[in-house]
C-alpha cells in the first residue's frame, strides 16, 4: 500500500509540479487547497478571493485523477496572520507574514488536520532540502525558499517533503509545460498574499488608523511632516520629498509617531540583536556564519557573540557593517547551506 501524502496546492507551477511528481513517484496522493479570505473580506486584495487560484487548483487534481479538498483557514489566518501583520506596522517594526505562514500554518495547523484525516506526509513547491531533522539551501540558490522555513518546528521535518529540492525553476517550468499540466503559464507569486493588487500602502490606508506626525534629522530637527509612520521602513527613500538632497528613513519612533532620516551611511550597522528561541537553533556562540537579513540578501559573514536562550536573545556581529537591519524582519543563520538559527531582529537602540 503506497503512503499517503497531500501536497498543498496553490494554482501555481510549482506546487503544481510536485503534485505531478509525488504522484509519478507512487505515493497515494491529495491535492490540499488553503482558503485564506472571504470574498468581501476587507483584509483581502487579492482577485476575487483567490478564486481563480482555487480554481485552477482544482483543475490540476481533476487532471492528474487525484483527490481534492480545500481546507478553511479563514479565520485562523485572520487570528495569526492578518492581527499580527496589523500589529508589527501599528508599532514601527516590518513583519513577514509568508514566515509566520509556515510555522503557524502550513506545517503545524495544516498538518495536524490532515493528519487527522490519515494523512501523515505534507509535500509543498518550495525551494528547499531536509536531510534528517536539518534544514537547508536548494540547489536553485536564486530560487531558495530555506529563509522562510527556518522558523517552522525541527520535529515536523520528518513529514515534509520538498520535491522541488534538487530541480532549478526552468526544469519545474520545462516538466510542467511537457506534461501539459494546467498550471503551466500560471504567473509565478511574487508578494505577500494579503496585499495581493493593490499594494503595501492602500492596504495599510484601508485598514490601519494613520495620523500624520514630524519627520526629524538625525540631530532631532524638525524637517518636515510624514502622513503616518506606518507607511515607512528602514532603507525606504520615498515619501518625504522637497528636502533638497537624497534623505533615507534611518529610524521609525511608534511611541512618538515620528520618522527619523538621515545619510544612507546612517542606516549600516556592525551588529544586530534578534530573538533566539533554543529549539531552532544549533548554532554555537563563537561560531563563524553566514546570516540573510532579508529574503534578498546575499548572505554576509557574521559570528554569534551572545547567545542567551534564557531571555531568548542573540547578538550577532557582522564581519562588514550591513544595511538596514529592519526590526521585525527575520535573521537567518547558516552554516554552509544548513539553516541553523534564525530569529526577528529587535529594536534595540542606535548602537552602530
Amino acid at each position: 500500500m503506497s503512503e499517503k501524502i497531500a501536497v498543498a496546492v496553490s494554482g501555481g507551477v510549482d506546487s503544481g509540479t510536485a503534485l505531478y511528481l509525488l504522484k509519478e513517484q507512487g505515493y497515494d496522493v491529495t491535492a490540499v487547497y488553503n482558503e485564506y479570505f472571504e470574498c468581501g473580506d476587507p483584509s483581502s486584495q487579492s482577485s476575487c478571493c483567490g478564486r481563480e487560484s482555487q480554481r485552477r487548483a482544482g483543475l490540476l487534481a481533476q487532471y492528474l485523477e487525484v483527490p481534492f479538498y480545500s481546507m478553511n483557514l479563514i479565520s485562523e489566518f485572520r487570528e495569526k496572520i492578518i492581527g499580527p501583520f496589523k500589529r508589527y506596522y501599528e508599532r514601527g517594526l516590518t513583519p513577514n507574514p509568508c514566515i509566520w505562514c509556515n510555522s503557524r500554518l502550513r506545517f503545524t495547523l495544516l498538518m495536524d488536520r490532515l493528519n487527522a484525516m490519515g494523512i501523515g506526509l505534507i509535500a509543498t513547491g518550495h525551494y528547499a532540502k531536509i536531510r534528517g531533522a536539518g534544514l537547508f539551501r536548494a540547489e536553485d540558490k536564486n530560487k531558495d525558499q530555506s529563509y522562510f522555513l527556518y522558523e517552522v518546528p525541527r520535529e515536523r521535518f520528518s513529514r515534509v517533503i520538498f520535491p522541488l529540492s534538487s530541480l532549478e525553476k526552468k526544469d519545474v517550468f520545462d516538466i510542467a509545460r511537457k506534461k501539459k499540466l494546467p498550471v503551466s503559464a500560471a504567473e509565478e507569486s511574487q508578494d505577500c498574499c494579503i496585499l495581493k493588487e493593490n499594494g503595501l500602502a492602500s492596504y495599510l490606508k484601508d485598514n490601519i488608523s494613520m495620523k500624520p506626525g514630524k519627520i526629524l534629522d538625525t540631530e532631532g530637527g524638525v524637517v518636515g511632516e510624514h502622513p503616518g509612520y506606518q507607511n515607512f521602513t528602514l532603507g525606504q527613500r520615498k515619501g518625504f520629498g522637497g528636502l533638497g538632497s537624497k534623505k533615507y528613513v534611518v529610524d521609525i519612533i511608534a511611541g512618538e509617531n515620528s520618522i527619523i532620516i538621515g545619510e544612507e551611511s546612517d542606516l549600516y550597522r556592525k551588529h544586530s540583536w534578534i530573538s533566539a528561541r533554543q529549539e531552532l537553533f544549533s548554532a554555537a556562540r563563537g561560531q563563524k556564519l553566514k546570516v540573510k537579513l532579508r529574503s534578498t540578501h546575499v548572505p554576509a559573514g557574521c559570528v554569534i557573540s551572545e547567545l542567551d536562550f534564557g531571555r531568548n536573545i542573540c547578538k550577532i556581529e557582522f564581519d562588514e557593517p550591513q544595511r538596514a537591519p529592519s526590526p521585525g524582519q527575520s535573521a537567518v543563520l547558516y552554516d554552509g547551506d544548513e539553516v541553523v538559527g534564525g530569529g526577528e531582529i529587535l529594536k534595540m537602540g542606535d548602537e552602530k
